[in-house]
C-alpha cells in the first residue's frame, strides 16, 4: 500500500483532501467529529474509525458508538466503541482483499444514548506514478535516454494476487508505445523504461486488464533537434475583389531558419473562380516569405467566394500546412456610353444611340432597357441607334439605360443624359372671304388646328386687324363687323393651350373692307311757306361706316341755286328761300369721304302764292262769321286772285274748287257736292283765268239742300295751296 509520502499526484491529494474536508464539516455540524486514520486504503487493510466530543455537545461519555460501514460490490461491516470521559472513541474494520475492495466507501457512527450520528468517507484505489530509476523517488521530468519508474500501489493480494497492464503512451501517439503486463501483484508492481522521445508521455494501469483504474504524465526533454514540417500563414490577404482584378497574396513560412522551400505539387490555387497569374509566385528563403498573384475573371451577381490556398515543402520533402483565405469576387455590373441630341422638338422622332458597353468581366449584354423617363421604356438585344417620340414638350427627360446580362439586371448603367423636349406652337387654319362691306358682318372660320404635341387649345384669339380682338374657347365660325372701308385688314390667330399663348399662328388671311356709299333714307320737306319765307328740308340718311365716315350733301334747289353742305349726319336740316313761288324740286345727292355717293333724291318744296283770297260777291273775310246768302238756283261767280312773290299774277295755275255742306235741312253726308259750272262748256270744278283771276260760276241748283251752309275750298293743285270760305243758299 503506498504511503502519504509516495503519493504525490495532485489529482489524489486533491481527492483525499477533499475526503478529510467533507468528514469534518459534518463534524463540525454536529458538534462532533469523526476520521479515519487514511484517506485511501489498499484491499486488506484495517481501516480505524474513531470520534470525539472535544467541545462537550456531541458523544456523551460512557454511551456505545455504534459504526456501519458501507463499500463497492456489496462490502458491508461494523464495529463499535466505547466513549471515554471526553467522548473520545475509535473501532477498526478490515477490507476484503481483492479487486472487489477497490471503490469508494461511507461510513456513519451513531451515539446509542446522545442519538449524535455523524458520517465520513474514505476510498480503496489502484494508483500509478512515475519514479526514479530507484522506484522510491517520485518525479515527473527526466531527460531523454533516462530509465523512469512506473510504479502502480495498491494492487490487491488476496486471492493469488491482481492481474492487469502498464501502458506508456509517447507524446502525440495514437496507441501505447510500451505495454507490460502483470498477473498475481499484491500491493505494488513496478516497470522501468527509458524513452528517447521528448515531449508528455502518459502513464495508465489497468486492473484487470480491460479496466481503467488510474494515469500519471512526465515529460521527456533533452531530444536532438529534428526535421519538422513548414507552418505557412497567409499575410493579410485580401478579402474581396471586383470581376478583372489582380490581387496580390503575400505568405509567411515558420521553419527552421536553414531550410529552403517550394511550392508544393498543384500550389498555389486560385481556386474556382481565380487564375494564376503566369510566372507572378515566388519564395524568398532569406526571409521566410512568399507571394503570388490571381486574376479573377468573372465575377457572379451575387458574388461568390473563391478560396486560395499555398502549400510548400521543405529541402526534405516535408509538405506544410494548407493555407487557405476566401476571397469573395464581386460582380462588376457593366456601363454604357449613351449620347444624343440636348434638344428635340414634341412629337418628332428622337435618336439615342446605344453605344460600348464596359465590361471588367468575361459577361455579354443580351438585354438593353431604355427609359426614356416620359413613362415609356423600351428593351432592345442589340446596341446602336433607338428613336423614341416624345409626346409633349416643353420638359427635361433623363434618359436611363438598364443592362442585363448572366448576372443579372442592373439598372441605370449609363452616363447622364438628359434631352429636352422643346414645346412646338400649335398652328391653326383660317379662312374667309377676301371682301366684305363695311358694317356688314365678316365670317372667319376657325378650322383645323396641328400640334404635333398632346396640348389641347383652350383659347382662339382672333386679332381683326382694326384694332378689335375677341377671344374664343372653341373653333368654327366667328363673325366681326368691319365699321369702315375702304381698306384692308391681316387678321391674325394666336392660341393658348398648356404651354402657354402662342402669336400669330394662323395662315395668312387678309379681308379687304369695301367702302359702302351712303344711302338717303328719306327727305322731309317742311310746310309750305309764304313768299320771302325758307323753306327747309331734312336730310335722313344712312351709312354703314356711321361715325367713321365724314358725310356731305349736294342740294340742288331747283331754281339753278345750289348747296353743298359738310359734315352732315342724318335728320340735319337744310334751308332756303326761294325767290318765286310755286312747288320747287330740290334734288340732294350725300357722299363720304371715301368717294362714296349715294343715288339722288328729290322733294317738293312749296312756296305759296300771295292771294287776295276769295273775291265779292262772296264775302271771303266774314265768311266764317257772317257767310253770305244766295238765292238757291242763282249763280255765284267764285273768284279768286293769286300773285307771284315779287307781285305778277300767277296765271296757268290748275286751281280747283270744291263744295260741302257744312249745315242744311238734312244732316252733311261730308262728301264734296257735286257742281256745275254754268259756263258751257263745264269745266269739270276748274277755275277759269280770266283777266289775272280765277273764276269759276257755281251754278247753286247743282247743290241737293236748298237752305243750308256750305265750305268752299279752292285748290291750287301745284302747291296744294287752299282758299277756303263759306256760304249759304235760300230758297226764293
Amino acid at each position: 500500500m503506498a504511503t502519504p509520502d509516495q503519493i504525490r499526484r495532485r489529482g489524489r491529494w486533491s481527492l483525499i483532501l477533499g475526503t478529510l474536508i467533507a468528514a469534518l464539516m459534518l463534524s463540525a455540524v454536529a458538534f462532533a467529529s469523526v476520521s479515519t486514520d487514511q484517506a485511501d486504503y489498499a484491499p486488506g487493510d484495517v481501516v480505524t474509525i474513531s470520534g470525539d466530543n472535544s467541545d462537550g455537545a456531541g458523544y456523551l461519555a460512557g454511551e456505545t458508538v455504534s459504526v456501519a460501514v458501507s463499500g463497492p460490490n456489496g462490502y458491508e461491516a461494523s464495529c463499535e466503541g466505547l466513549a471515554d470521559e471526553n467522548g473520545a472513541w475509535s473501532c477498526q474494520v478490515t477490507l476484503w482483499d481483492s479487486l472487489d475492495a477497490v471503490g469508494d466507501y461511507t461510513y456513519t457512527a451513531t451515539g446509542q444514548q446522545s442519538g449524535v450520528s455523524e458520517s465520513g468517507t474514505f476510498t480503496d484505489a489502484i494508483n500509478i506514478n512515475s519514479f526514479q530509476s530507484n522506484c522510491d523517488t517520485a518525479d515527473d521530468s527526466f531527460t531523454t535516454g533516462e530509465t523512469v519508474c512506473a510504479k502502480a500501489t495498491g494492487l490487491p493480494g488476496g486471492g493469488g494476487g491482481t492481474s492487469g497492464k502498464i501502458e506508456w503512451w509517447a507524446p502525440g501517439a495514437g496507441s501505447a508505445t510500451r505495454t507490460t503486463t502483470f498477473s498475481g501483484a499484491s500491493g505494488n508492481f513496478t516497470d522501468t523504461f527509458a524513452p528517447t522521445v521528448c515531449g508528455t508521455w502518459t502513464l495508465k494501469v489497468y486492473a484487470p486488464s480491460a479496466t481503467f483504474q488510474d494515469d500519471d504524465t512526465f515529460e521527456v526533454t533533452g531530444c536532438a533537434p529534428s526535421n519538422t514540417a513548414p507552418i505557412v500563414a497567409f499575410n493579410n490577404p485580401p478579402t474581396l475583389a471586383n470581376e478583372g482584378d489582380t490581387k496580390t497574396f503575400n505568405f509567411d513560412i515558420t521553419d527552421t531558419s536553414t531550410d529552403t522551400h517550394s511550392f508544393a505539387t498543384g500550389f498555389p490555387d486560385c481556386g474556382s473562380e481565380g487564375t494564376l497569374v503566369a510566372s507572378s509566385e515566388s519564395i524568398n528563403n532569406a526571409t521566410h516569405t512568399g507571394t503570388f498573384q490571381c486574376v479573377f475573371p468573372d465575377g457572379l451577381n451575387p458574388a461568390v467566394a473563391s478560396t486560395v490556398r499555398v502549400q510548400v515543402e521543405d529541402q526534405g520533402n516535408l509538405d506544410s500546412n494548407i493555407a487557405t483565405t476566401d476571397v469573395t469576387v464581386n460582380n462588376v455590373a457593366p456601363t454604357i456610353a449613351i449620347s444624343g441630341a440636348s434638344n428635340v422638338d414634341e412629337g418628332s422622332p428622337y435618336s439615342l444611340t446605344l453605344g460600348v458597353v464596359t465590361d471588367p468581366g468575361t459577361d455579354t449584354v443580351t438585354s438593353y432597357v431604355v427609359h426614356w423617363d416620359d413613362g415609356s421604356s423600351n428593351a432592345d438585344s442589340s446596341n446602336g441607334v433607338k428613336t423614341h417620340t416624345y409626346a409633349d414638350g416643353p420638359n427635361v427627360y433623363a434618359i436611363t439605360v438598364d443592362l442585363v446580362d448572366e448576372d443579372g439586371t442592373f439598372l441605370d448603367r449609363a452616363n447622364a443624359l438628359s434631352v429636352t423636349v422643346d414645346n412646338v406652337a400649335p398652328t391653326i387654319a383660317i379662312s374667309g372671304a377676301s371682301n366684305v362691306d363695311e358694317g356688314s358682318p365678316y365670317s372667319l372660320t376657325l378650322g383645323a388646328v396641328t400640334d404635333p404635341g398632346t396640348d389641347t387649345v383652350t383659347a382662339y384669339i382672333v386679332h381683326w386687324g382694326d384694332g378689335f380682338s375677341d377671344s374664343y374657347g372653341t373653333n368654327g365660325v366667328k363673325t366681326h363687323t368691319y365699321a369702315d372701308g375702304p381698306n384692308s385688314y391681316a387678321i391674325t390667330v394666336d392660341l393658348t393651350d398648356e404651354d402657354g399663348t402662342f402669336l400669330d399662328q394662323a395662315n395668312a388671311l387678309s379681308v379687304t373692307v369695301d367702302n359702302v356709299a351712303p344711302t338717303i333714307n328719306s327727305l322731309v320737306a317742311g310746310a309750305a311757306v309764304s313768299c320771302n319765307t325758307a323753306n327747309s328740308l331734312t336730310i335722313n340718311f344712312s351709312d354703314p361706316a356711321g361715325s367713321n365716315d365724314t358725310n356731305s350733301a349736294l342740294i340742288d334747289w331747283g331754281d339753278s341755286s345750289s348747296d353743298n353742305p359738310m359734315n352732315i349726319s342724318s335728320g340735319d336740316v337744310a334751308v332756303h328761300t326761294y325767290a318765286s313761288a310755286g312747288p320747287h324740286t330740290a334734288t340732294v345727292t350725300v357722299s363720304d369721304e371715301d368717294g362714296g355717293t349715294s343715288a339722288s333724291m328729290q322733294q317738293t318744296l312749296v312756296v305759296n302764292y300771295n292771294t287776295s283770297g276769295v273775291l265779292q260777291p262772296v264775302n271771303w273775310t266774314q265768311a266764317q262769321n257772317n257767310p253770305s246768302i244766295f238765292k238757291w238756283g242763282s249763280t255765284i261767280p267764285v273768284r279768286v286772285r293769286f300773285t307771284d312773290c315779287d307781285g305778277t299774277p300767277a296765271g296757268g295755275l290748275s286751281v280747283k274748287i270744291a263744295v260741302k255742306k257744312i249745315a242744311g235741312s238734312t244732316p252733311p253726308s261730308g262728301d264734296d257736292e257735286t257742281i256745275t259750272n254754268t259756263n258751257s262748256p263745264d269745266s269739270g270744278g276748274y277755275m277759269r283765268w280770266v283777266d289775272s283771276q280765277y273764276i269759276y260760276n257755281l251754278n247753286t241748283k247743282s247743290l241737293a239742300d236748298k237752305t243750308a251752309t256750305y265750305h268752299i275750298t279752292i285748290t291750287v293743285e301745284s302747291t296744294m295751296q287752299t282758299v277756303e270760305t263759306d256760304f249759304g243758299t235760300r230758297e226764293r
